[in-house]
């Protein structure tokens, strides 16, 4: 029994995860979408290291495989949570999903002028500089735009560095 509660932690820490990141943003208690997902991926690591451990003490291990469950767990759910971040990312951002979200709210259809008077470069370019600079990720300094809080370049780079590092496994 223990080994399945082994397994199944990362995916109920995922459903903490999700749970505690809609209700933060729902409630407003973290201010705002990103701050929401941080809360989540938080509560989510909590539950997946009590429920980790909490099965470890049921079937107790070697101290060096007990660890190793452990860091296997936490890896399979940030794994996990780093899929549900894009998922939401992916639903808050994508222009075809904004596209689509405009046609439905429109009734269904839409001239190629009103989708454009919609949905333009400048609004869109506004709306993310917008939600850059309310989480501080770029700051504004004598009317120009720097890099702020570089949570946002930071995982840009290590998402890089992952690709760089898969695909010259793929050419090797």
């Amino acid at each position: 029994m223990s080994e399945w509660a082994l397994v199944m932690a990362p995916v109920a820490a995922l459903a903490a995860d999700v749970v505690c990141q809609i209700a933060c943003l729902r409630l407003g208690y973290v201010g705002g979408l990103l701050r929401s997902l941080f809360a989540g991926f938080g509560a989510g690591a909590l539950v997946v290291l009590l429920l980790t451990l909490g099965a470890l003490r049921l079937d107790p291990a070697p101290a060096a495989d007990a660890a190793a469950r452990v860091f296997l767990n936490l890896l399979t759910y940030a794994a996990l949570s780093y899929c549900y971040f894009h998922f939401v990312n992916l639903g808050e951002t994508a222009r075809r999903v904004r596209l689509l979200r405009e046609l439905i709210e429109a009734g269904g259809s839409l001239t190629e002028r009103d989708i454009l008077c919609r949905y333009n470069a400048r609004d869109m370019l506004h709306a993310r500089l917008n939600r850059l600079l309310c989480n501080r990720q770029v700051v504004e300094r004598s009317g120009r735009y720097v890099v702020g809080r570089p949570t946002v370049l930071v995982m840009s780079r290590a998402v890089l560095f992952m690709k760089r590092l898969v695909l010259r496994r793929e050419r090797e």
